[in-house]
């Protein structure tokens, strides 16, 4: 059995051992630029409810609130939530919202920290460059947030640039952990390529990830975040990994229903989620609708959250001491 070490002795171990074993999923509230308006209109606001960009995130801004206050979520539900700089940096009812979702059953919190993909080089977007990451690192770590998010994207390219955007991902978590954060991988393969073109840039990610794994530094943590595979259990081999926290599914533009039924053809992956979560709800619902929708939204992904025992060995001690900070943990 694998002993969990938290690598910074200032975190709650409780919280790294509920992100490492307890059964949940991560809610990605961290929708910017271009996705933005889609996520609006998705939720009922169309475009001529905003006039600026200010008022844009604003709308957008209203809407993660909304949701993070809503008693559908709950810690027995979310282990973590991947959330904006401006929404981090706001409050509700005069609190840090760090605090907030932690007091709500040790939700953590975890920062976007790239500003966007490059255009595409031989059919891959890698991150353009973060500027005063340094800085952004320590001012999270000082907010209470445990650990970051950084996107990529590949779409129908060569094995040498799916190398390439796994190599710029590892340098980054090697520096984002060694600032004292956990930081989220996620290097996107486009559902909108065919089946069998995303099979095989899946297949040359998997091995890249797994080189990438044995050069890193030894005591590296990250958490993964990847389509949801073509072939199911794709990915197992990589949870199985030292230095991998967790392996979390991405939606990629499916409704919530296909993903689900993604999902539980893997084992051991959780959902993050960002539209497909969020799909049901509409600003113009009355609050007890909004919160009954986010309910069923949660109910489902979790039924196609399946865990696989040679990964959770310490699943259920976890879980019961999880039981006494808050009431509900959903059963299996």
């Amino acid at each position: 059995m694998r002993q969990l070490r938290p690598h910074d002795q200032g975190s709650d171990p409780l919280l790294l051992s509920k992100l490492r074993y307890a059964r949940g999923m991560l809610a990605a509230l961290d929708q910017s630029g271009g996705s933005t308006p889609a996520a609006l209109a998705q939720y009922g606001v169309n475009a001529s409810e905003y006039k600026s960009e200010e008022e844009l995130f604003e709308q957008i801004h209203q809407m993660r609130l909304r949701v993070m206050k809503s008693p559908a979520f709950a810690g027995d539900r979310i282990l973590a939530v991947i959330l904006f700089k401006r929404t981090l940096q706001s409050r509700i009812e005069g609190r840090a919202i760090p605090d907030l979702l932690f007091e709500k059953g040790r939700i953590a919190s975890l920062l976007k920290i790239d500003v966007g993909l490059e255009q595409a080089v031989h059919g891959a977007q890698l991150m353009q460059p973060i500027p005063d990451l340094a800085q952004t690192l320590r001012w999270a770590r000082s907010l209470g947030v445990i650990g970051t998010k950084m996107r990529s994207l590949i779409h129908d390219t060569t094995q040498g640039m799916v190398v390439e955007a796994v190599r710029q991902q590892f340098a980054l978590a090697e520096e984002i952990f060694a600032a004292g954060l956990l930081p989220i991988v996620e290097i996107e393969v486009s559902t909108a390529l065919p089946d069998d073109v995303r099979r095989i840039q899946e297949l040359q990610l998997r091995t890249s990830i797994a080189s990438a794994l044995e050069q890193a530094s030894e005591d590296l943590r990250i958490f993964l975040k990847l389509t949801i595979p073509v072939t199911a259990g794709l990915y197992t081999p990589l949870m199985r990994h030292a230095k991998v926290y967790r392996v979390l599914a991405l939606s990629g533009g499916f409704s919530r229903h296909y993903a689900c039924q993604q999902l539980a053809q893997n084992p051991g992956m959780i959902a993050s989620f960002s539209r497909a979560l969020l799909e049901d709800l509409r600003a113009q619902m009355p609050e007890a609708e909004f919160n009954r929708m986010l309910d069923r939204s949660m109910f489902e992904v979790l039924g196609a959250t399946k865990n696989r025992k040679d990964l959770t060995e310490q699943g259920s001690f976890v879980q019961e001491r999880l039981a006494d900070s808050y009431s509900g943990v959903i059963d299996e």
